[in-house]
């Protein structure tokens, strides 16, 4: 697995070396598929989620996979959608070859495999984290890796960003991404430990999607109104 994230480095890196990109400052001026790093970044976001899945298989078992990663996927791409829509604040490059409605696929699918990250890296602690914890400790982690990979794929002009402090990317952002994986994690690990049948897990899974879609704005709220009193925005 390792060796896999070194090749796909090695040709990202390799590509931004070579490859004439266009501007990424008007990404949606004309589509055309002059794009290398938008497509290599789709088509390798699909191929680390298909190893993820494969990975999970192997640790979890087919039915804990299934309880985990349809419900998160629909989280990410809920969230995403309607976020873009409502918000109008930021929006992805058009050129894409794999868009729902307005999102970019390899989004979510990026959703799943950091939070899978997360959530396996916390399991392997010999700490037992409660479930509050377990959110607190992911959201961390996966801001920790969206704060390097907003940042570089503004630049390239893979998605765009009305105003933005850090690189071009606004800290709601990374207030948001934090809030919708802790809600997310937390609630999906306190239903992981009552140990249901698959059956119940599975339903029960899309039940924590709805709540924390629910939740993620009034949290979100109360983040910013901390921020706005210490002056931060």
């Amino acid at each position: 697995m390792v060796l896999v994230l070194f090749i796909i480095l090695l040709a990202v890196t390799l590509t931004v070396r070579t490859v004439d990109m266009p501007e990424p400052e008007d990404p949606d001026s004309e589509k055309d598929d002059g794009w290398a790093i938008l497509h290599l970044f789709e088509v390798l976001g699909i191929l680390v989620f298909v190893l993820t899945i494969y990975h999970a298989k192997v640790n979890w078992g087919m039915e804990r996979v299934l309880a985990f990663f349809p419900a998160l996927f629909v989280y990410a791409l809920a969230f995403e959608d309607i976020n873009i829509t409502i918000s109008e604040q930021y929006g992805y490059n058009s050129n894409a070859w794999f868009l729902f409605h307005v999102t970019m696929i390899a989004i979510p699918l990026g959703w799943c495999v950091i939070v899978y990250c997360a959530v396996t890296a916390l399991e392997a602690s010999p700490r037992r984290f409660t479930p509050v914890q377990t959110g607190l400790v992911a959201g961390a982690l996966a801001l920790s890796i969206d704060l390097g990979i907003d940042a570089t794929a503004f630049a390239y002009g893979l998605w765009t960003w009305k105003d933005g402090y850090w690189f071009g990317v606004p800290l709601m952002n990374f207030v948001g991404w934090f809030v919708v994986v802790f809600l997310w994690v937390s609630m999906w690990t306190h239903l992981r430990r009552k140990e249901l049948p698959f059956r119940k897990e599975f339903g029960w899974s899309f039940g924590v999607t709805g709540m924390a879609l629910g939740l993620q704005y009034p949290l979100y709220g109360l983040f910013m109104g901390f921020f706005i009193t210490l002056g931060v925005f």
